[in-house]
């Protein structure tokens, strides 16, 4: 698994969304996808933020009136990401180190083309052929 290309893991397409966008909006689009992540991109559509199921747990103490928010106001604006050819390995050392558990994954113009998670790298772990 270690030479594994992050490409072959990662689940695409990927469902994006704009910064702008109402966080309960985006919340049913993630329960209706199941889904425990979003990566919010720019006009270049390029990773501008990322919005987890985590936080979503801030959303929830926050209040009823916090799902008129934008998602600009609870996404998380450190993004790490990584290329598609990046190994799965260096996609797990870079959760390991930031302590993150989903990585969006650009191609060579930094185009968001996927996510890693590490249930994607757990499930490419137990099945190999996978």
């Amino acid at each position: 698994m270690d030479d594994t290309p992050v490409h072959e893991l990662m689940t695409d397409p990927v469902l994006t969304v704009n910064d702008d966008d109402r966080v309960g909006d985006v919340g049913n689009a993630m329960l209706d996808q199941e889904i425990k992540s979003i990566v919010v991109i720019d006009e270049e559509c390029q990773p501008a933020g990322i919005l987890t199921s985590t936080d979503f747990i801030e959303v929830a103490t926050a209040g009823p009136g916090a799902t008129a928010d934008p998602v600009a106001e609870w996404m998380t604006t450190d993004v790490h990401a990584i290329s598609q050819e990046e190994t799965v390995t260096a996609a797990a050392e870079t959760m390991a180190t930031h302590g993150i558990s989903h990585l969006p994954v650009v191609d060579d113009d930094g185009t968001v083309v996927g996510l890693i998670s590490t249930t994607d790298i757990v499930a490419g772990q137990a099945d190999p052929s996978a």
